[in-house]
């Protein structure tokens, strides 16, 4: 039986809600942990990025620090849900349009919005060394230049500026590898599963290349599980199949970790990715549970530029509010993601709106791709 790209991809609703919904609290749950957490625990790290003199570490730490950081970490929790989103709705693209013109479309629905978040970055670097008189972080302009390309500045091992591009850096290594598949998602092929066990694999290996695939391989295996809720969700795979894929591809992201990750840093992000996973399931299977709103849609919409442009511009306020002594610190954060939230509104109505506009006409344009599926 053959049937159209477009419509073998379309999930049983035109549009996964829970998923969208979920995107604008992972993006609070990682400024939370960003706020709450390192700033306090992590003042070197602060000043590594922002330029700005090391704050004395807060002895006791502030009362949310906490619960942001301990037994879990919520920024890392918001990662993982990001990955897990991108896993289930990438193939939903990949449908819709050519390989050539979903790669186009990813281009231009991601880049833009990524140069004027890290403008912003830059400009805030610049504000927090002109106000405490520091000197500009050792950056060289070869290290700005690059930066402005994610993919490039880990191709050439440039420093990481903004402390969130390595993520978006993976998120790209996904979206070529999900195209360089794309006739077995057309199909639904459970061969897809493939690519994360030949992960698993290749990070069991010393030395082999591409050094930087394979260093993020972990987070590349994990974004397969939401390919997994994917598959589940299409009616790909069930029962027995179903619970075959999930345990491969849960089992080769812990043959990654092991084969990649220091055991000292996978012990205190694993708990963290396992709770991400279990509330996105939990979102899943039970998706009338997940708040919904006016707030909630405003904090998904602007949930990519928050993400991209939260961190370092909020360091540099709570280190001023904070600075001028006198202040609470919960208003330092409040007043950061205050900050974050209306910068990335400004950016989102002013350039993602727009070039998501023109990502959405690219895929559109295309005429209906012809797959085949067995069944």
């Amino acid at each position: 039986m053959y049937e159209t790209a477009a419509r073998m991809a379309a999930p049983k609703d035109s549009r996964i809600e829970f998923a969208n919904s979920l995107r604008g609290f992972a993006a609070l749950g990682v400024a939370l942990g960003h706020f709450g957490g390192m700033f306090w625990t992590k003042p070197e790290v602060i000043s590594y990025f922002t330029g700005t003199p090391i704050l004395p570490t807060q002895n006791p730490l502030p009362w949310f620090s906490n619960i942001v950081l301990w037994p879990i970490n919520v920024a890392v929790v918001g990662v993982a849900a990001f990955f897990l989103i991108s896993g289930l709705v990438i193939p939903i693209s990949i449908g819709r349009s050519s390989t050539v013109r979903f790669l186009a479309a990813r281009v231009m629905r991601l880049f833009p919005t990524y140069m004027v978040c890290f403008t912003i970055v830059l400009a805030a670097i610049g504000a927090g060394s002109w106000y405490f008189g520091t000197s500009w972080p050792p950056i060289s302009n070869s290290d700005i230049a690059i930066h402005f390309l994610p993919g490039l500045r880990a191709l050439f091992g440039s420093r990481d500026i903004d402390g969130v591009v390595w993520t978006l850096e993976v998120e790209l290594c996904f979206y070529l590898m999900c195209a360089l598949a794309a006739p077995l998602f057309r199909r639904q092929s459970v061969l897809v599963f493939a690519i994360p066990v030949a992960l698993a694999v290749a990070a069991s290996i010393p030395n082999i290349r591409p050094d930087f695939v394979v260093s993020v391989s972990p987070y590349l295996v994990f974004m397969f599980i939401g390919v997994c809720f994917y598959y589940l969700h299409t009616g790909a795979i069930s029962g027995v199949s179903a619970i075959a894929v999930f345990s491969v591809t849960i089992a080769s992201t812990a043959v990654a970790s092991f084969g990649v990750l220091q055991v000292s840093y996978m012990t205190e992000v694993a708990v963290s990715y396992l709770v991400g996973l279990a509330i996105f399931t939990l979102a899943y299977r039970f998706p009338n549970f997940v708040p919904k709103g006016r707030a909630v849609n405003f904090m998904a919409n602007i949930s990519y530029p928050f993400y991209l442009v939260h961190a370092i511009p909020g360091y540099v306020l709570m280190l001023i509010i904070v600075g001028g002594g006198g202040v609470s610190r919960t208003f330092a954060v409040a007043a950061a993601i205050c900050f974050g939230a209306v910068i990335a509104a400004a950016v989102h109505y002013l350039v993602e709106l727009p070039t998501r506009r023109m990502s959405s006409d690219i895929q559109r344009n295309t005429p209906p791709i012809a797959a085949t599926k067995l069944s």
